[in-house]
């Protein structure tokens, strides 16, 4: 159980530490999502062109940081209760299943375009 409390004791600083490179990934690819919302939602133009920069690794990775923000708030916990847990597990079931309604929307909406993309980019969430 000692290795349970080094946890618990770096809490703070695990916190901290996860919280602000989540908090710094998710408004990265936000505003990057953003910039790629005010050209317009001509999927084909990103596909063609240049790929998408930050939504080149993956299709949906704003949902990781996400994730991550969730799971910061849980970790300083340690593994002494699984309660911390509910959210950012309640968060990843929510997420996948949005993420199965975008790729069918997304696919009914861009056709070949977005079966090109998919190839392109093959991740879902997790790159």
């Amino acid at each position: 159980m000692k290795h349970l409390n080094v946890i618990v004791d770096k809490g703070l600083d695990l916190l901290s530490v996860t919280f602000l490179i989540s908090f710094l990934v998710s408004v990265v690819l936000y505003t990057s999502g953003l910039k790629s919302k005010d050209q317009g939602s001509s999927l084909k133009r990103h596909v063609s062109g240049n790929i998408i920069h930050d939504w080149g690794v993956s299709r949906h990775c704003n949902y990781l940081g996400e994730l991550m923000l969730a799971l910061s708030f849980s970790l300083p916990c340690g593994a002494s209760s699984i309660i911390p847990y509910f959210y950012p597990l309640y968060l990843l079931i929510l997420l996948i299943w949005r993420e199965r309604r975008d790729e069918e929307r997304c696919a009914q909406k861009y056709k070949e375009v977005w079966m090109e993309y998919c190839k392109l980019v093959p991740w879902r969430i997790l790159p």
